[in-house]
């Protein structure tokens, strides 16, 4: 998404050079007494959970890892290849969110090597139209098994150790998921509006009704300036509170969205920023309960004591 000439072009340089003469590492299992496996979430939320899951027996890396920037604007380099090319397993989100990865995937294969798509986990196939699969609620706890199970494969001897990381992990999981149940009867009605769909997945498993229109979203998402007609009716939601709640993703700043949250502010409806990718010092769990709270929070609804 919102790959342009100049990225498709550094692209085609870094797997060239990356087929020209970059090692394989995923061939060989190390000893993972001394070695750990070296493992890739290309964006740093699935980076996480891989060190949740393979803990001491995991050397994890993140692609992308930076909160503080556009997760579209990322361009691949010959380190991050070489990353890739080092990997035992790489976890993916996939449904064309990274696939500026794939070519160099396909250009470091290495026999072994396994690659987990949260997509193809989710059964959401390439053609989803909110590829932001980690705010689904239950996209994690399936990325986990198929996880586990990679890691099984290459340290049998250590299936134990793994089944019981997964199992802590599944567990750390039910309090995020029994607040996003219980906010369920406590949101009925309410509407939020949003820039593009980055949250949408949990905002709808609260019970929010979202009033923008998907088409403005994905216009968003995308870099396209909405169509006249569609940013006229996410201003009329604003200015006549027609929303209880604008959420904007905080990672992509742009004039569109700087005069939509001015706008929130001039007409009193409270404002909610989303990350992309996890926030520094926290994991995935922390990250996904702490959004849900902030959500309630200014909505103004509190459900801790139920």
């Amino acid at each position: 998404m919102r790959q342009n000439a100049r990225t498709a072009r550094t692209l085609a340089g870094v797997v060239m050079a990356v087929a020209a003469g970059v090692t394989l590492g995923a061939c060989n299992r190390p000893h993972l007494s001394t070695t750990p496996l070296t493992v890739v979430g290309v964006e740093s939320q699935y980076a996480d959970v891989l060190g949740q899951l393979g803990g001491r027996y995991v050397h994890v890396v993140a692609i992308l890892n930076n909160p503080s920037a556009d997760p579209h604007s990322f361009e691949a380099t010959v380190s991050t290849a070489q990353e890739i090319a080092a990997a035992a397993i790489v976890v993916q989100n996939g449904a064309g969110y990274d696939s500026s990865i794939t070519p160099i995937e396909t250009a470091t294969a290495g026999s072994g090597r396994r690659i987990v798509s949260a997509a193809a986990v989710d059964g959401v196939g390439s053609t989803v139209r909110n590829p932001h699969l980690w705010y689904r609620i239950d996209t994690m706890h399936r990325v986990a098994a198929v996880v586990t199970a990679d890691l099984i494969h290459f340290a049998p001897r250590e299936r134990n150790y793994f089944l019981a990381r997964e199992q802590r992990f599944d567990q750390s999981l039910l309090r995020w998921q029994r607040l996003v149940r219980l906010a369920r009867a406590r949101t009925r009605g309410l509407a939020v509006a949003v820039t593009e769909p980055v949250g949408d997945y949990l905002l709808s498993a609260m019970g929010l009704r979202i009033a923008t229109p998907f088409t403005f979203q994905a216009d968003v998402m995308n870099g396209i300036d909405p169509s006249p007609e569609l940013l006229a009716y996410q201003s009329h939601l604003l200015s006549t509170k027609a929303v209880q709640l604008f959420c904007f993703n905080r990672q992509v700043e742009s004039v569109l969205t700087q005069r939509l949250s001015a706008q929130a502010h001039q007409a009193h409806v409270q404002t909610c920023g989303l990350y992309e990718t996890l926030p520094v010092g926290e994991h995935y769990q922390q990250w996904m309960t702490n959004t849900t709270t902030t959500i309630l929070a200014d909505l103004n609804i509190s459900i801790a004591k139920e």
